[in-house]
């Protein structure tokens, strides 16, 4: 979990030194750039050796460097990246029934992607993206005592935002997921490898033109009430403690779409901006299932937040910001068919995010979350679990 709270820790660090960068009259810039960014990643991976079969799930920080390309057509947005990664992501988990670990570390990641997208106005920008991620894995099956470092091919796509902060500087937000190939050794299969990955960077353009849109003005109704509703995407990782000798810890976990209310209060000082809001979030329950040696199965439902809005205004319609409360969530568990529970867990929660005017009064929001849950124990096994999320979402919001 250290790993998880520094790595973010640093990305909000980030995101507040570039907001105190920008200048007033920005515009992103087309041509050739560098860029680098610091983020969170989450994988999982199903496993299987006949008659078993399990799941892993795991996090770690990662960091990157990016060269690319960006153009402008009218208000269209094209161009290609490449990346290079070193992450410290490890997935690992239980086969069904068998007291054995296995474990999957992403080492390194390159990706080349092409991104499509559309300007906002002059100084953001949100595109998608998708293309080839090559990834070295180090394989770990401990039950045959066991390893092997490989390279593994995949599909990547994503989701992401500039913000230009300067004539040559912009911030970046993204959210990418990956999906690599199978892999097998000693009969053991690994499969839908899967890497979702929250980042957040800075990019320098080296001269190009600046953008151009031609639009009337909107000025955001930033203060006083408003009310939305999101749609998300990410993962809980239980860290589970097991009280068997040879298999004495997991990180057990899965991901799930996730289906949101939210309403609050803000207020501006200065371009500062300051709110209170209150969120609801609703997670399926077939989506958030792990089966582990044990038989023990974790399923996350409701969960409600109370949290504060810091951030500053970049433009008339948009605002960056941290975010920071505490939240309580339903958890359910259940050790075989016939031994039912379920708990609600408080927990601190802290995040980034980026919200955009398209009307007076209607927003678009883009937001990453993570959620630390007080640890608890279930008596009957007496395995240890620590639940820990996170999750990214958009969302639209209406302004009175």
């Amino acid at each position: 979990m250290k790993t998880i709270t520094k790595g973010l820790g640093l990305a909000l660090s980030a995101s507040l030194l570039a907001s105190t960068a920008y200048a007033e009259g920005a515009a992103l810039k087309d041509g050739p750039y560098v860029g680098a960014s610091i983020g969170l990643s989450n994988s999982t991976s199903d496993y299987k050796y006949f008659p078993y079969r399990g799941a892993g799930f795991g996090h770690g920080p990662e960091a990157s460097l990016m060269v690319g390309y960006t153009g402008f057509y009218d208000r269209f947005v094209w161009g290609g990246e490449i990346e290079h990664a070193i992450s410290k992501d490890r997935a690992s988990g239980d086969k069904e029934y068998v007291p054995s670990l296995h474990e999957i570390e992403i080492k390194r990641r390159t990706a080349l992607t092409g991104k499509f997208g559309y300007l906002l106005d002059e100084s953001v920008s949100v595109y998608g993206e998708a293309g080839l991620a090559i990834g070295r894995f180090f394989f770990n099956e401990r039950s045959i005592n066991q390893t092997e470092h490989k390279t593994r091919y995949g599909v990547t796509w994503g989701l992401g935002t500039d913000v230009a902060l300067s004539d040559n500087l912009s911030l970046n937000l993204e959210y990418n997921r990956t999906n690599f190939q199978n892999y097998t050794f000693h009969a053991r299969t690994f499969e839908s490898i899967e890497n979702n990955l929250f980042k957040v960077g800075v990019k320098y353009a080296f001269g190009g033109d600046a953008a151009s849109v031609k639009q009337d003005p909107v000025i955001g109704k930033f203060d006083g009430f408003y009310a939305g509703a999101s749609l998300g995407y990410g993962g809980t990782d239980y860290d589970a403690k097991t009280n068997e000798a040879n298999n004495p810890e997991n990180m057990l976990g899965g991901v799930s779409t996730e289906y949101g209310l939210k309403g609050g209060y803000g207020l501006t000082l200065n371009d500062f901006y300051l709110g209170g809001e209150l969120a609801y979030a609703y997670t399926p329950k077939d989506d958030f299932q792990y089966l582990s040696a044990n038989t023990v199965s974790m399923v996350r439902r409701n969960e409600y937040s109370a949290l504060a809005r810091l951030g500053y205004k970049l433009s008339d319609r948009t605002l960056p910001y941290i975010l920071a409360g505490v939240s309580r969530a339903e958890f359910d568990q259940g050790k075989g068919s016939n031994s039912e529970m379920h708990r609600w867990l408080n927990g601190v929660t802290f995040g980034l995010g980026l919200e955009y005017f398209l009307t007076e009064n209607v927003s678009a929001r883009i937001e990453t979350k993570h959620t630390k849950f007080e640890d608890f124990e279930y008596t009957i096994s007496e395995d240890t679990f620590a639940p820990t999320t996170m999750t990214s979402n958009i969302a639209l919001t209406y302004h009175f």
